[in-house]
């Protein structure tokens, strides 16, 4: 027969050592970025992950990309995504959100800049559209 005491025991020492292998993991921070934050200056604790997420119609030809890389302070999580919008999700060339993924790898700053182009088009070639943030890491 066991002990009631240790009915609460081996719940409690499972947690406890949940709790001791989560402590290097980043904050579960995320911040969403829109057009709308073009211009800022974000102070954010590295291990923080950001979203940007710009409206896009890829059947036109334009596409966001970054226009330099951010450098060590933010790493790309994977490719940039295309999402179609709950409205057009059955439209073929309907417009969506084009969603970018990065992790605030080191402290520092960086600039994320990104333009609304086609790819085929010369680099001197003005975009149409542009989206630029300021990124300072701090450690956490």
């Amino acid at each position: 027969m066991t002990s009631p005491h240790f009915r609460w025991l081996v719940p409690v020492l499972f947690a406890l050592a949940l709790g001791a292998c989560n402590r290097d993991r980043p904050p579960g921070i995320e911040i969403v970025l829109t057009e709308a934050d073009a211009g800022a200056t974000l102070t954010v604790p590295t291990g923080a992950r950001i979203v940007v997420r710009l409206a896009s119609n890829p059947s036109t030809g334009y596409g966001w990309s970054e226009v330099a890389a951010p450098g060590p302070v933010l790493r790309a999580l994977g490719e940039p995504a295309f999402e179609k919008t709950d409205a057009a999700g059955r439209v073929v060339g309907a417009p969506g959100v084009q969603v970018f993924r990065y992790e605030v790898a080191a402290p520092g700053r960086a600039r994320l800049a990104l333009a609304y182009a086609r790819p085929w088009e010369p680099a001197e070639a003005p975009a149409n559209g542009r989206f630029d943030v300021t990124v300072v890491a701090r450690p956490r």
